[in-house]
């Protein structure tokens, strides 16, 4: 007998989970959350999921005016452990940002490995499958010992860098080293030439280092690939390298914006025409209005990868 699916949601993101459940043309289970006066929070599910393949839409983020990052990961934990307890046949986290994924590593004495520490914490709540999106470090799949499906936001990007620069006139810009895999693999999907930034010290810029440019940007579009808008110092600091080496205009491609207090000030006193960002995250009604800033719905991405675990099918073919 086939499992039907069942979609639930905690206070993370539930926007992001009901447009999914439009694509898979199926309702949003009812689920109530709750925080009590003492903090502490409460999860009731309203509706059966017995025998059901529940997937449960709770990025692990702050969410504006609401939950911080820590509330939402223990709502997620709560809801797995309700889900099971409620007989579900198979319970998977769909969590499009996964909070800690940079806490992947000791790189200082007496460190704590933050993300293998969450990783063990799903797995005894009872998650059977982890499905996320531009994860930030690849070698974090390897803490989980249930699967771990990494989607990439780059055909949706893809899709954008077409519609606003020509092939023979972009370039993209890998910002970081560790985007430089991304980097590549945009460039070569969307025809475009790629660069690399390199950081040196310059006490004459705020943030006391600029960027040296590995390739030719000159009489380009520049399109900055980064998987994570936190501060966006970097961001607005690579902006000024570009257009000082002749890009004739420059964008930016983020997976998720995080975008922490004083980040749209940056972006928008940077030189970047606009940035473009997946609603892997909420966002705060200051970005919301920023013109310079355009939210790529990922909610088909992430029905479509459902439907396919759903039916056993591939979710990278």
């Amino acid at each position: 007998m086939e499992h039907q699916i069942r979609v639930i949601t905690g206070n993370a993101h539930p926007d992001l989970a009901l447009s999914i459940c439009r694509n898979l043309n199926i309702d949003l289970s009812r689920c109530d959350v709750e925080k009590f006066a003492n903090g502490e929070i409460s999860v009731i599910s309203k509706d059966s999921v017995r025998g059901c393949d529940v997937y449960i839409v709770q990025p692990t983020c702050n969410t504006p005016g609401g939950n911080s990052l820590n509330d939402n990961l223990m709502e997620l934990l709560i809801l797995v452990d309700v889900t099971k307890r409620a007989s579900a046949a198979k319970i998977t986290a769909v969590i499009p940002y996964f909070g800690y994924a940079t806490h992947d590593k000791k790189d200082r004495a007496r460190a704590p490995i933050t993300c293998k520490l969450v990783a063990n914490m799903l797995e005894v709540a009872g998650v059977h499958r982890i499905l996320t999106m531009d994860i930030h470090a690849g070698q974090v799949q390897g803490f989980f010992n249930t699967p771990l499906d990494n989607v990439y936001a780059e055909p949706l990007f893809c899709k954008y860098v077409r519609k606003k620069v020509d092939s023979e006139k972009g370039c993209i810009v890998a910002l970081k080293p560790a985007q430089a895999k991304r980097a590549t693999l945009l460039a070569s999907d969307s025809g475009c030439d790629m660069a690399l930034l390199s950081r040196y010290d310059d006490m004459s810029m705020s943030t006391g280092y600029s960027y040296k440019i590995v390739g030719d940007v000159s009489g380009k579009v520049a399109i900055i690939v980064q998987d994570i808008a936190n501060r966006c110092d970097s961001i607005e600091t690579a902006s000024y390298a570009l257009m000082a080496n002749g890009a004739i205009a420059v964008y930016g491609v983020m997976s998720h914006a995080v975008l922490s207090a004083g980040a749209v000030q940056k972006i928008e006193r940077s030189e970047i025409k606009e940035i473009a960002v997946t609603n892997s995250i909420p966002l705060t009604d200051e970005a919301k209005a920023s013109k310079k800033i355009k939210v790529i719905n990922c909610s088909s991405l992430f029905a479509e990868i459902i439907r396919r675990t759903h039916n056993g099918e591939s979710v990278t073919a």
